[in-house]
């Protein structure tokens, strides 16, 4: 790692760590809520945390022919997972039970996108998920709903054998 990233990685986790009580927005508030208490688009709620996901209600599968169930396929989509980093574009989303991060952005208006590659038993995942992130008016939860794009390269060879494509919701587990 060259001195400059460094230098840039420890300022953002200085930055980001929180710091000493106020009554002003804590720094980790701030690193995850791109438009502060409200912008010309509504609030944008703050990203980090903790939260819970549900995948494929709706789900399409194009050549793959998997075995097994989609949960025993693809749980980790369904697991909580941990939203870290600073808002907008250094992100990190970490899954429970599983040993990899996606890294992602945020728009100034909401929309959240995360991407990476995971090894599994179906081949190396290629996982592209999305959406918009907003306060539900019914629950005052914020919620994040959007879909998710899996491009599975069964054989390892560097091409996407076949695709699955599904729906995606997640709740923040406080707000």
């Amino acid at each position: 790692m060259s001195e400059r990233t460094k230098a840039l990685t420890l300022l953002l986790l200085t930055a980001c760590g929180g710091g000493a009580e106020s009554t002003a927005p804590t720094a980790t508030t701030a690193c995850g809520d791109v438009d502060g208490s409200g912008g010309d688009t509504g609030d944008v709620p703050d990203v980090l945390g903790a939260w819970t996901a549900s995948f494929a209600s709706s789900l399409s599968e194009d050549g793959c022919a998997l075995s097994g169930t989609l949960t025993e396929n693809f749980g980790f989509l369904n697991q909580p997972f941990d939203i870290a980093g600073a808002a907008p574009y250094s992100l990190r989303l970490e899954p429970s039970g599983l040993d990899q991060a996606f890294y992602g952005n945020e728009s100034a208006t909401g929309g959240l996108v995360f991407s990476g590659q995971t090894d599994a038993s179906q081949g190396l995942l290629n996982i592209a998920f999305g959406g918009l992130l907003y306060t539900d008016p019914y629950t005052g939860r914020t919620m994040w709903e959007g879909m998710v794009f899996l491009g599975v390269d069964q054989n390892k060879d560097g091409g996407i054998d076949c695709t699955i494509r599904g729906d995606w919701t997640a709740i923040r587990s406080s707000n």
